[in-house]
């Protein structure tokens, strides 16, 4: 099986409420690639983790980052501060040497719309971080 779909895997092993679906769904179609970075992270994390503490820690992470999404909406903030706030809910739980597979998660297009802001995600070494 490959990467792809062992990330989504994890990610649908932890989706088990209708509500979070709905709402990564809504965050998808705002922000296309949301769902797939969230896979990414999951198979980044498969890394450091055993299957059984790596949901565990994706089901906290995914939930973070559909609330931090979910807040920022609600504050009617801008979309892409919606995608930010969606991001800096992700980072706001990781544990500091899990922050890499978070950077290595984002997409070019996906580290430009953050850009300075979240200092709390490095760049990965040897890729392009054109932030603007």
């Amino acid at each position: 099986m490959n990467a792809a779909n062992v990330g989504r895997q994890h990610l649908n092993a932890v989706l088990t409420r209708r509500a979070q679906r709905d709402d990564l769904m809504q965050i998808e179609i705002a922000w296309p690639d949301s769902r797939a970075l969230l896979e990414r992270l999951a198979v980044g994390l498969s890394t450091y983790y055993a299957t059984d503490r790596l949901l565990a820690r994706l089901d906290v992470i995914v939930s973070q980052a559909i609330t931090a999404y979910g807040a920022a909406k609600h504050a009617r903030q801008s979309d892409r501060d919606r995608f930010r706030a969606f991001i800096a809910g992700i980072a706001a739980v990781l544990e500091p040497d899990e922050h890499r597979a978070l950077a290595m998660a984002l997409t070019h297009a996906q580290r430009r719309i953050i850009g300075r802001q979240l200092s709390v995600v490095p760049a990965p070494a040897g890729r392009d971080t054109d932030a603007g």
